[in-house]
């Protein structure tokens, strides 16, 4: 449908129809048209011919053409305008060929414009944008947008003046005819967990940039990567990076693929426990090797209890403390001993940057019958970026002599403070040696603050495991000999290891019949 204004205010209907360089505009018009226009410019000399129900009509006599332009004037010179019915419509055919360009009739940056000046009272010609500038420009006025600024200022007793600002900003719409794009944008960094007390959250971290098309489409910044599909390769991370995902279509079958690119926000882990009568917890989550100072990233936890996934909230299975790593369950979801509590989750330990790549395949044949796929993905720690630690070339050492071994990499975690600054003295006792079958000396370390002169040392305590440590924790930031080899702590500093992990998966299935399928697959795994 297009409007087109006629010398009399008269408008008409036209169907395009195009095959390459050749065009054909179809116009309903009545007896009192005059003035036609084409949808296309530079019409090429020559190939006009222009046709009235069944009549052609002649070319400078009938009607003319401004090639330029592209717009058709009628004569009424022909009888068949003056028999035309005033009120019944009539059929008017063009056909063309044309260069496909298209231009403004004018265009310019600046305008000039007279302003008075105020002293003088002489008029001045200047210059000025022909409109201001907006987001319009560069999108489509359909695209929606809303988002907020704020600016604010900080001031206490014990701190100075401060300057608080910030940017959010959501878009939503097409860019153009087959492309959207989703935004959220911010240049605010807000550490902030949210509080897993609510079966949803709302992250008010996540800046992303999506953009969808036919057959393509991207997402850039923070996004969640799930690959499924099959039984031992799937992925489910929160990532920050880039992820591509292309579908296709041949004569044989369809498929889609996705690579993607990006820093995880957290190592994954499962956590088992056996409940206890009456203890609705808090159940405290440890990391992959034994870690109690971790934070657990928000909303990817996956509580199961005898099986079955919980619900996160006050008034369904449980909530979650994402800061200090514990989950508590509710009351009507009551923990006995015979519980076996599953917690799968991601958490940040601070200590290096870690990287994910992935790729994911999937093809169908034959009208779907035969399905085939493959994943790949990798993820590891960057040795060469570290976060919160700080290694000596003594820690580096250490790490090298221990290769995969993580109880080798350790170093001692008593330092001599001096009297006064310390909690633990030193003393010199005989303890049951399992490895000699008798009793041995040996030093320990006993938590006495209150002794200013003996208590000289500053003890660090890391949990080794049950039966690998000497001490046991008494209370929060205090530690007593349990006996050689019967606690799980000892007085040891663990250093950060990098760890990677990569595995490859394929699987394949044929549909033989309506009732039998076969399938398989098959994966490599290897852990560093």
């Amino acid at each position: 449908m297009l409007v087109i204004p006629g010398s009399q205010g008269i408008s008409q209907t036209v169907d395009s129809l195009r095959s390459g360089a050749s065009h054909q505009s179809v116009f309903t018009v009545s007896k009192r048209d005059t003035t036609l226009q084409l949808e296309d410019q530079f019409i090429i000399a020559g190939s006009d011919s222009v046709w009235l129900d069944s009549a052609r009509l002649r070319p400078g006599k009938d009607y003319l053409l401004d090639l330029r332009n592209g717009i058709v004037t009628l004569k009424r010179g022909r009888p068949e305008f003056h028999t035309m019915d005033t009120t019944a419509p009539h059929t008017l055919v063009i056909r063309y060929e044309a260069l496909p360009f298209k231009f403004r009739p004018r265009y310019q940056h600046r305008e000039a414009v007279v302003k008075v000046d105020t002293v003088t009272k002489e008029g001045r010609t200047v210059s000025k944008p022909v409109r201001s500038f907006s987001v319009d420009d560069l999108f489509r006025s359909n695209l929606q947008k809303n988002g907020s600024i704020v600016r604010g200022v900080t001031v206490g007793s014990n701190r100075d003046l401060t300057l608080n600002s910030g940017l959010r900003m959501q878009m939503a719409g097409n860019i153009s005819d087959n492309v959207e794009v989703v935004a959220s944008l911010t240049d605010e960094n807000t550490p902030i967990q949210p509080e897993g007390t609510t079966q949803t959250l709302q992250e008010i971290d996540k800046v992303f940039v999506e953009i969808r098309g036919t057959d393509l489409s991207a997402t850039l910044g923070d996004f969640q990567l799930n690959l499924d599909g099959n039984e031992f390769g799937r992925l489910d991370r929160k990532v920050q990076g880039a992820k591509g995902l292309a579908n296709y279509t041949t004569g044989l079958g369809t498929g889609d693929v996705i690579l993607s690119g990006a820093t995880t926000r957290g190592k994954f882990t499962t956590n088992q426990y056996q409940g206890l009568d009456g203890v609705q917890g808090p159940y405290r989550l440890s990391g992959k090797n034994g870690e109690r100072d971790i934070v657990v990233i928000a909303g990817t936890e996956r509580v199961y209890v005898d099986g079955e996934q919980m619900v996160r909230g006050d008034l369904n299975d449980y909530t979650i403390d994402y800061a200090n790593a514990e989950v508590t369950f509710a009351s009507r979801r009551l923990i006995s001993a015979a519980s076996r509590i599953t917690i799968d989750f991601e958490y940040t330990d601070r200590q290096f940057t870690r990287n994910l790549l992935a790729f994911r395949s999937d093809n169908r044949l034959f009208k779907d019958k035969l399905k085939f796929g493959a994943t790949v993905f990798r993820e590891g720690d960057d040795q060469n970026s570290p976060i919160d630690v700080t290694l000596s070339d003594m820690d580096k050492a250490i790490l090298h002599a221990a290769g995969s071994n993580r109880l080798m990499a350790t170093k001692s975690g008593i330092d001599s403070v001096g009297p006064g600054k310390g909690q633990y003295v030193r003393l010199d006792t005989l303890a049951y040696s399992p490895d000699s079958m008798k009793s041995v000396s040996v030093p320990i370390y006993k938590f006495a603050p209150w002794d200013s002169l003996k208590a000289i040392y500053s003890v660090v305590f890391s949990y080794v495991g049950q039966g690998m440590g000497d001490y046991e924790r008494a209370a929060l930031g205090r530690y007593q000999f349990a006996g050689i080899r019967q606690g799980s702590y000892a007085p040891v500093r663990f250093l950060p290891m990098p760890q990677s992990y990569a595995l490859a998966d394929f699987d394949a299935g044929y549909q033989v019949t309506d009732d039998l399928n076969v399938a398989g697959e098959y994966a490599l795994s290897n852990r560093m």
